[in-house]
């Protein structure tokens, strides 16, 4: 259930307090006034069926004028959901809860290149939920609650490196996997579920390089190199080596994965340390898409 605290809010934002605060029963739904004014919506665009009921939807639809004010319990697997014309609709709202099967995105869309906080779509995944504010032109974002998805995986012991070829880093320690999206048995990647902006940090520390040789890490999208790190010099013989690098990525929430590959010219091959802390790769969402 949604919490109208949100809107109480927004009420008190927008018009600096009320002089007559009035909640209504259960059939009138959310009622604010301000010195006896209606001010968020009329009588018929409250939120009435926020606190009372839940639409159903399990597929692709075009939602009419009947769903404002309404909270929409999306299940089933990824499809999109068209908003109503916001053209002469301004001051009221639509919510969505996700409730799809192993995560699948639900992708609300403007209508007719009308946009959602600016952008011409917003996706969601399960056990997320937003409430959307019309003002006549566009749909804004009046309260979202979005997955926080974060891993920190590490080696679980020294790693051989060939000469002259990229090696994917095979992190087998989770200390931290909050979705349990990272595979660190088979894969050594990670897969996330929610769709959105991640940003990534790696660290890895080469033993034994000799003097002029050279050590970088990349990250591998989908298999492919998706951003090379600089490369680090050894200043001696038998130097030790530290290489990190931060990066962020779109990911689909699908099917993309994120994998750590590094590259070193020793030959015919040298060992990233697995000493606790040494080499070590983490991740978390930023925004969604």
């Amino acid at each position: 259930m949604l919490n109208p605290i949100n809107y109480i809010s927004r009420f008190l934002r927008e018009t600096g307090g009320p002089t007559v605060l009035t909640l209504g029963s259960v059939a009138d739904g959310l009622f604010l006034q301000r010195s006896g004014t209606t001010c968020i919506g009329t009588a018929a665009d409250r939120l009435t069926a926020l606190g009372i009921a839940e639409v159903s939807v399990t597929g692709v639809i075009t939602l009419t004028s009947s769903a404002f004010g309404k909270l929409h319990n999306c299940t089933g697997s990824a499809y999109t959901i068209t908003l109503p014309a916001a053209s002469g609709n301004g001051g009221k709202f639509i919510g969505f809860r996700i409730n799809t099967t192993s995560y699948a995105i639900v992708t609300l869309d403007g209508n007719a290149g009308e946009t959602i906080g600016g952008a011409t779509t917003a996706q969601y995944t399960a056990t997320e939920w937003v409430v959307l504010y019309c003002d006549g032109s566009n749909w804004w974002i009046d309260s979202e609650w979005l997955l926080q998805p974060t891993f920190n995986v590490a080696l679980n012991g020294n790693q051989t490196v060939n000469s002259d070829t990229f090696t994917k880093l095979s992190f087998a320690t989770e200390n931290e996997d909050s979705h349990g999206w990272f595979d660190a048995v088979t894969n050594y990647r990670w897969t996330p579920k929610a769709p959105g902006i991640y940003r990534f940090v790696v660290m890895a520390y080469a033993l034994g390089l000799n003097d002029g040789r050279f050590f970088q890490c990349t990250y591998y999208k989908n298999g492919a190199s998706d951003q090379l790190a600089y490369r680090f010099f050894s200043p001696a013989a038998n130097s030790d080596i530290g290489t990190s690098a931060a990066h962020t990525m779109s990911l689909n929430g699908s099917t993309d994965y994120v994998e750590v590959f590094v590259y070193q010219d020793q030959a015919p091959s040298i060992l990233i340390s697995g000493t606790a802390g040494f080499s070590r790769f983490s991740g978390n969402r930023v925004r969604r898409l």
